[in-house]
C-alpha cells in the first residue's frame, strides 16, 4: 500500500477531501493491486516457514545457554561462599 502504483491509483479515483490520506471504500474497491504469481507466493511461504523454524531453533539454543549459565553461576557462587576458588 505504499507503493507509487497503488498511491497513484488513489488519487486517480479520490474525490473530495473528507479527512486527509484517508480514502472511501468506494475509491478503495476500484483499486487493484498486483500480486505475485503463485509460485512466487509459495516460495515466499516456504522461505517464511524455512525461517520461523530456525528462529524456533535459535530460540531454544539462546534458553538453553541462558540456563546453562545460570547453573554455572549457582555452582562458582556455591563453591565461592565454601571456600573452594
Amino acid at each position: 500500500m505504499e507503493s507509487n502504483d497503488f498511491l497513484n491509483q488513489i488519487a486517480k479515483h479520490s474525490q473530495g477531501a473528507a479527512i486527509k490520506n484517508v480514502s472511501s471504500v468506494k475509491t478503495l474497491k476500484k483499486i487493484r493491486l498486483k500480486l505475485p504469481s503463485k509460485k512466487t507466493q509459495n516460495e515466499l511461504i516456504k522461505k517464511v516457514y524455512y525461517f520461523s523454524k530456525e528462529t524456533s531453533k535459535l530460540k531454544k539454543i539462546y534458553n538453553d545457554k541462558i540456563t546453562a549459565l545460570d547453573e554455572l553461576k549457582k555452582s562458582i557462587l556455591k563453591k565461592a561462599f565454601e571456600g573452594e576458588l
